[in-house]
């Protein structure tokens, strides 16, 4: 079984994660509130299935998987998440405890930061904006600190929506869900052990891809030529920009600034319908220092597009700050300490998920399997194998292979 059971309360436990309730659903997993009964804290744990239906699939490795099937693509999503959220240590970017994974398992675990206050609310069932113009300034400060920190250490997040922004009860916002983001050598500013960003020719290949949600796509992005790939020259920090364009776009208005109904007609439209303020809203007139930002940021070459330097001293910003000078010096990333996580590192986070002790009819029919003619020698070897490595993990002297391994993320 891939979950025990807590024989006093009935709930299901995940190594030492008792599991509370569901947060969310996503496109590639559910997303779990969960008790250490270690510790005494409350974690998020996003739990991925390697083998949904529909996609280009391949064996697991080695032969105790079964029947077990890996989606390449998804697992490749997940191992760079993995990567990029071992590297980031920042109040503004959510941060992730460890992975719980064994190469046999369906399943894979990531122990994640628990927000209590969940997703940024900005717009109620009919589509008017839920904040005030104050709150939106402080969750768009959070923003700006945490993409800063990121294209400092060479990431490109290339998702950024509200649906990405998670708050705490008592305000804090955070970056999250970085399935799609790009790690790159070029990008950063500061010397990092890279072990997990990809090689110069890899990086070709991945920023060809595109990636994110099409109605945050900078106009860059929108490329005529459909079947041919994206040009990397294309590829800057200033796609997260205009995502953080659109996404105050949304606090303010509560809807993206381009819409259409289907995705061809709406890459059309962001590279070549000029950027309206909506007038018929029932809001107050729009703050020209307001007016400002959000044009430039959503100016439609990538070229001439505001800066996060820029963006982090423009008027509407550091509006309601007392020393705005201060407040820029003392968050530059550059002040912060310097961060080197090896690839040793990132392997000891991944803890070996233990299973569950075999109940008494599945012993009766191992041992009888074990004294079947039909049952070669190899197979009862593989079997004492795999009966010695499991109670090598319950004394905790051996690693658990990792699904994956296979993948060699850490190279």
């Amino acid at each position: 079984m891939e979950v025990q059971h807590d024989p006093r309360t009935g709930r299901k436990m995940i190594n030492q994660y008792m599991i509370i309730r569901e947060l969310g659903r996503g496109t590639h997993g559910k997303v779990k509130l969960a008790f250490d009964t270690a510790s005494g804290e409350y974690y998020a744990i996003k739990v991925i299935d390697k083998e949904p239906r529909g996609r280009r699939l391949r064996p697991g490795p080695g032969p105790l998987h079964g029947r077990l099937r890996i989606d390449v693509d998804k697992m490749e999503k997940v191992k760079r998440e993995i990567a990029i959220l071992k590297k980031c240590r920042h109040p503004n970017v959510v941060r992730l405890r460890e992975v719980i994974d064994d190469a046999h398992a369906r399943r894979i675990y990531l122990v994640i930061e628990y927000m209590d206050g969940g997703e940024i609310a900005w717009r109620d069932a009919d589509h008017l904006p839920l904040m005030t113009t104050d709150r939106a300034r402080c969750v768009f400060r959070g923003l700006v600190l945490g993409v800063e920190y990121l294209h400092y250490v060479g990431i490109l997040h290339r998702d950024l929506k509200p649906q990405n922004l998670l708050c705490s009860k008592a305000g804090a916002v955070k970056i999250s869900d970085f399935g799609v983001s790009f790690l790159s050598r070029k990008m950063s500013k500061h010397r990092l052990d890279h072990a997990a960003s990809a090689g110069p020719a890899d990086e070709e290949r991945e920023l060809a891809k595109t990636a994110g949600t099409p109605a945050f796509f900078a106009p860059e992005l929108c490329y005529d030529e459909v079947d041919q790939p994206l040009p990397t020259t294309l590829i800057t920090p200033s796609i997260d920009i205009w995502a953080m364009g659109v996404t105050l776009y949304c606090f303010i208005y509560g809807r993206v600034p381009f819409q259409a109904t289907t995705e061809f007609e709406l890459f059309n439209i962001i590279p070549r319908q000029p950027l309206k303020f909506p007038q018929h809203l029932d809001l107050a007139p729009l703050d020209p220092d307001l007016r400002d930002l959000l044009s430039r940021m959503l100016d439609k070459d990538f070229r001439t597009r505001i800066t996060i330097d820029e963006i982090k001293h423009h008027p509407w910003v550091v509006k309601d700050l007392d020393h705005p000078n201060s407040w820029a010096k003392e968050t530059d990333p550059a002040c912060r300490p310097s961060l080197t996580i090896t690839s040793q590192e990132v392997e000891h986070a991944m803890v070996p998920k233990l299973r569950q002790r075999r109940g008494f009819r599945a012993t009766v029919r191992h041992r009888i399997s074990m004294l079947s003619p039909l049952t070669s020698k190899n197979q009862r070897q593989q079997q004492q194998q795999q009966q010695q490595h499991l109670h090598q993990l319950r004394l905790g002297t051996a690693r658990t292979k990792s699904s994956l391994d296979w993948l060699k993320i850490w190279q």
